[in-house]
């Protein structure tokens, strides 16, 4: 097996190599690194940052077939849609993974037939971007919900203008393989997108309400859908109805959601330390591995939520409702109105309880 082809679209900031190691002369182990990197580009006379939480690859493979390797990495978490894509979510303590993620497994690849190749490309979505620095772009006396707004406006922005094609791509296959492959190097964003987005900008800067769903709107943002892996750092949503919104990897630190509809929505992964969530509905939503660490759900209704794996540690829950809630994996300790009936009732579904 040899390298056909590679193309990286943004080398200073993403980049993949793949490495085959033969364990016969039909099979081949696949091993994949991730160069990844933050980005400084200029955008309507200012300037943003920008780097990644996650991706997506697709595989395709001519007279070959992979079996692929079931374990995630220590860096990040694999999400196999099926055989041919997988979701990655990077693993870090910041809003963004920089760095190199080296030798992932990937599986064994098996050849068929000759010729054949095998071809590993990485895109990404909105939610893989996190805008993580702006400036010239709008004076810094924002409100935490109109900075939430336009940072997922910019995110969208380079999604649509910049990375609607894959970012890396990267071809193995036998000496006889011929690959039909065009690729097309970055373009700059056309003057009418870049004409509306610096007229939105103006728009939320300048809004008098500071209402969060107005907002989005002004930002034609769906607030169901277009709020994964978004930084909400502090927001303002006392009351507000996101029920079945997608909240996966969201950033709600220190967020103030006070008597807020958020049943079934899907928060996995979400980061809700210091967040207000008293009177939440909660209702069957999906928590796992959510980290409510110092957060209060007092009285929060959190019947039938999973919560499997979350961290709750020094959370107030004080009668906060878990009935049918999935405990499995949770860690509990130093509660604010935790009584031992209900200390003993989590033990027995699974929690951690100190």
């Amino acid at each position: 097996m040899r390298l056909l082809a590679s193309f990286d679209r943004y080398p200073d900031s993403v980049s993949l190599t793949l490495e085959p190691v033969a364990t016969d002369s039909q099979k081949f182990d696949l091993y994949l690194t991730l160069h990844l990197q933050a980005q400084i580009q200029s955008l309507l006379g200012g300037e943003i940052k920008w780097g990644l939480k996650g991706g997506k690859l697709d595989f395709l493979l001519v007279n070959c077939h992979l079996t692929p390797n079931p374990l995630s990495s220590q860096e990040l978490y694999i999400n196999r849609i099926n055989n041919y894509q997988w979701r990655l979510s990077f693993k870090s303590p910041q809003s963004i993974f920089t760095g190199a993620i080296e030798r992932i497994n990937l599986g064994t690849v098996s050849v068929e037939e000759e010729p054949y190749h095998l071809t590993v490309q990485f895109s990404l979505t909105a939610a893989d971007i996190c805008i993580t620095e702006t400036s010239g772009l709008w004076k810094h006396d924002l409100s935490p919900n109109k900075h939430s707004i336009l940072e997922r406006k910019l995110a969208f922005f380079l999604m649509e203008n910049q990375f609607d094609a894959f970012l890396s791509r990267i071809s193995l296959g036998s000496s006889q393989a011929e690959l039909d492959n065009v690729l097309v190097e970055p373009q700059p964003a056309a003057s009418e997108n870049l004409e509306k987005l610096q007229t939105q900008i103006e728009g939320i800067y300048a809004a008098v309400s500071d209402d969060f769903l107005e907002l989005a709107r002004l930002a034609e943002l769906n607030p169901l859908t277009d709020f994964t892996g978004a930084n909400l750092l502090a927001a303002e949503l006392s009351g507000i109805s996101l029920g079945m919104a997608n909240l996966y990897q969201a950033n709600l630190r220190g967020a103030n959601l006070t008597d807020a509809d958020l049943s079934e929505i899907n928060g996995s992964h979400a980061n809700f330390k210091g967040a207000d969530l008293s009177g939440a509905l909660l209702a069957n939503a999906d928590l796992s591995y959510a980290d409510f660490y110092r957060s209060s759900l007092a009285l929060a209704n959190l019947i039938g939520s999973n919560l499997e794996g979350a961290n709750l540690v020094e959370v107030n829950i004080t009668q906060a409702n878990f009935s049918g809630a999935k405990v499995q994996g949770a860690k509990f300790a130093d509660n604010v109105g935790m009584t031992e009936e209900l200390r003993e009732n989590l033990r027995l579904r699974g929690a951690f309880c100190d």
